[in-house]
C-alpha cells in the first residue's frame, strides 16, 4: 500500500489516428483543454511515458487518459486518484470482462500503474489487440459488478495454472503480470468515473459533429439522440457553456505560475497594473514594485459574480485570515462547483488550502502583520473594474485602457483555460491573443502583457507576442513549452517537475 502517492498525469495522443477531420480537431482540443489544468506529459508512445515517470521522477503513480477526456472537476478528479492510489495494485482501469471476452482487458480511455509494482512485475508493456495464443495467469472475479454485467469490481490471482487464452484486448499483458505477481487488479473507483468522461470519437462521429455545430450557433439540440451517455454529457456541457459566464468558477486565489515576477521587478513601477479578478496578484505585485500611492488597479473578468466578489474583498476584508472573511461573504465558499480556491494539493481540505496560501503571500511582505498593513494603503488605491470577455472580444479591454500611462497587463491563463478551449476550440484561443496583442501595440506598445498560450509562456511587449504567435502558429502542450524566463514556474497546481 501506498501511503503518500504523487501521482503524475499523461494524455495518450491518439488524435493522428482518428481519420475524421473534424473529430481530429475536436480531439484536439480536449487534450489542450484537458492539459490546460492537469500540465500532463503528452505522448503517442504510452511505455515513453511510463518508463520517463519510473525511472527519472519520484512519482510513485502514472495515470493515462486517452484523448477525447473531459474533466467534470480538476480538483475531485485529483482527490479521487490519490486515494485510489493508495491501494496496493499495480495496474487499475476500466476493467473489463464481458461473456465472449477470452481474458479480462482495460478500455482505453482511461488507467492507471503504480511504479514500483511496474517495476517488480517485469516492466510489462500494457499489451495491445491479438490473436496468437498464449499462457496467462488465471484469475478470479468478483459476482459484483460496477455495472452491467461486465464491469467485475475486481479480479483476483488464481491458485489455478495458467490458461491458454487467443484472442485478448488492451491491457492484457500488466493485468497477467499483475495477477501473476500477486496483484489484485481494482476497477476504478466511482469518484473517478463521475470526475470526467470520454467522448467515444468512433461512436457516430457525423451526428457529434452536427450536435456541436448546432449547440455552437445557438441553436438547441435534443443531446437524447446521440448514441452514448458520454456524448450526451459532452453535448450538455457545450449548453451549458453557452450562457455560463454567471455561472463559471469564481477563482479566489490565482491557479498560475507565481505571485511575483523577478524579471520586472527591476522596470519602472507601471501608472497601472491589470489582472483578472482572481486572487492578489495586483497586490503582491504593487508592494514589490515600490507600493506606488498612485498606481491605478483594474481588475476585470468576463464572470460579473467574480467581480462583485473582489470588490467586496478589496473593499472588506482586513487582511486576516482569508478564509474566515469568505465564510461570512458566503457560506457556500467551500463548494469547489462555485468556487475555485487555487492551487489546492491533493488530500487538502478548503480551509487548509486557503490558510496555506495565504501564509505564502505574506511571505513576500515578510510577515503578516506588514502585509496587514501593506493591504490596507492597497485599499486606499484607484481601483476600476471592467466586464469583458477577451476570447469574444479582446479589442474591448484595450478601450479601457489609457494610452499616456505605462500598464502592465496579467492575462494569466485566460488563452489557455480549460472551459473556453472547449467551447471555442485552441486555435480561436490564439487568434484572439493576437487581435488582444495588435490593438495593445497601437495603444500602448511599451506595455507589458504576462501569461501563457498554447504557444508560450510570456512576459512581454505586444510587438514581442505578435511576432512569436505569427511564426509559430501550431498549438503545443505545456510539457513542449520552451521556458524563457526565470521566474516562472511551469508546473502549476499539479508540478510536473518535482
Amino acid at each position: 500500500m501506498t501511503s503518500t502517492p504523487k501521482v503524475c498525469y499523461a494524455i495518450w495522443d491518439t488524435v493522428d489516428k482518428c481519420q475524421h477531420p473534424r473529430i481530429r480537431q475536436l480531439l484536439l482540443d480536449t487534450n489542450h483543454a484537458l492539459d490546460s489544468v492537469m500540465v500532463p506529459i503528452v505522448n503517442q508512445d504510452i511505455m515513453s511515458m511510463i518508463r520517463w515517470a519510473a525511472d527519472e521522477t519520484e512519482y510513485t503513480h502514472l495515470v493515462v487518459y486517452d484523448s477525447g477526456t473531459i474533466l467534470n472537476n480538476p480538483d475531485s478528479m485529483k482527490n479521487a486518484w490519490y486515494h485510489h492510489c493508495c491501494g496496493d495494485w499495480m495496474i487499475t482501469g476500466h476493467l473489463m470482462k464481458k461473456a465472449a471476452d477470452e481474458y479480462p482487458y482495460l478500455h482505453k480511455q482511461a488507467f492507471a500503474i503504480n511504479l514500483s509494482a511496474w517495476k517488480e512485475c517485469g516492466r510489462p508493456e500494457p499489451g495491445y489487440n491479438e490473436n496468437t495464443s498464449v499462457q496467462l495467469a488465471d484469475y478470479e472475479k468478483s459476482l459484483d459488478n460496477v455495472h452491467d454485467d461486465y464491469t467485475p469490481l475486481w479480479i483476483k490471482p488464481s491458485t489455478n495454472a495458467n490458461i491458454t487464452v487467443g484472442n485478448r484486448k488492451f491491457g492484457w499483458k500488466m493485468i497477467s503480470a499483475a495477477l501473476a505477481h500477486g496483484y489484485e487488479v481494482p476497477n476504478i473507483s466511482i469518484d473517478i468515473r463521475k470526475s470526467k468522461f470520454w467522448i467515444y470519437p468512433e461512436d457516430n462521429p457525423d451526428l457529434l459533429i452536427e450536435a456541436v455545430d448546432t449547440v455552437k450557433s445557438g441553436q438547441p439540440f435534443d443531446a437524447k439522440v446521440l448514441p452514448n451517455s458520454s456524448q450526451q454529457k459532452y453535448i450538455n456541457r457545450l449548453q451549458w457553456l453557452l450562457n455560463s459566464d454567471q455561472t463559471s468558477a469564481i477563482f479566489l486565489y490565482n491557479t498560475g505560475d507565481v505571485l511575483v515576477n523577478e524579471r520586472l521587478l527591476g522596470r519602472k513601477s507601471p501608472d497601472a497594473m491589470w489582472t483578472t479578478a482572481s486572487g492578489f496578484k495586483s497586490f503582491a505585485e504593487w508592494y514589490v514594485r515600490g507600493s506606488n500611492p498612485n498606481c491605478q488597479i483594474n481588475t476585470y473578468d468576463f464572470n460579473e459574480n467574480s467581480l462583485s466578489i473582489w470588490q467586496r474583498i478589496h473593499r472588506e476584508w482586513d487582511g486576516v485570515d482569508f478564509y474566515s472573511f469568505m465564510k461570512r461573504v458566503d457560506t457556500n465558499c467551500d463548494d469547489d462547483h462555485i468556487y475555485c480556491w487555487g492551487n489546492r494539493r491533493d488530500g487538502e481540505d478548503i480551509e487548509a488550502c486557503s490558510n496555506r496560501q495565504e501564509a505564502e503571500l505574506a511571505i513576500i511582505f515578510g510577515s503578516a502583520e506588514i502585509m496587514k498593513s501593506a493591504w490596507l494603503e492597497f485599499q486606499r488605491l484607484e481601483h476600476r473594474y471592467h466586464l469583458c470577455n477577451l476570447i469574444q472580444d479582446p479589442e474591448i479591454l484595450i478601450a479601457q485602457i489609457d494610452p499616456n500611462k505605462q500598464h502592465i497587463i496579467w492575462l494569466n491563463n485566460i488563452f489557455y483555460f480549460n472551459r473556453s478551449i472547449i467551447w471555442y476550440g485552441i486555435n480561436k484561443m490564439s487568434d484572439s491573443l493576437l487581435r488582444l496583442a495588435r490593438a495593445l501595440q497601437d495603444r500602448s506598445p511599451n506595455s507589458i502583457m504576462h501569461g501563457q498560450c498554447a504557444q508560450m509562456f510570456f512576459e512581454d511587449t505586444p510587438q514581442v507576442l505578435i511576432d512569436h504567435l505569427t511564426s509559430n502558429a501550431t498549438p503545443r502542450y505545456q510539457c513542449d513549452l520552451h521556458l524563457d524566463y526565470d521566474g516562472i514556474r511551469r508546473w502549476v497546481g499539479h508540478p510536473l517537475a518535482i
